[in-house]
């Protein structure tokens, strides 16, 4: 079942600690605004990820049975109604295996 909501950055800790230790992940940086600007890619440990989470206003997770991804905004945003302010951070997170 697809998903779409809010998420603390307790709940993105959460969501990050399904992972091993030393997983990295896709982070793509984008620049919203009249024009939107992407910034590019980074690959980022954990802990690089909480530190954008912790500058946060809003993250917004969305995910299904085989991709996650959380939305980390530098503006407070609308869930249903994203403006085109700020910096947005797309954290990509592949599905958890069992066992792994």
């Amino acid at each position: 079942m697809d998903k779409y909501k809010v998420i603390t950055k307790n709940e993105l800790k959460n969501l990050l600690d399904l992972y091993p230790d030393d997983k990295e992940f896709k982070v793509i940086e984008t620049q919203l605004g009249m024009t939107i600007i992407p910034i590019g890619e980074k690959v980022m440990s954990k802990d690089d990820v909480m530190l954008i989470a912790d500058r946060a206003k809003t993250m917004i997770y969305s995910g299904n049975r085989f991709l996650s991804q959380v939305d980390i905004h530098s503006a407070k945003q609308d869930i249903f109604n994203i403006k085109s302010i700020g910096t947005l951070n797309t954290l990509l997170m592949p599905k958890v295996l069992k066992g792994k």
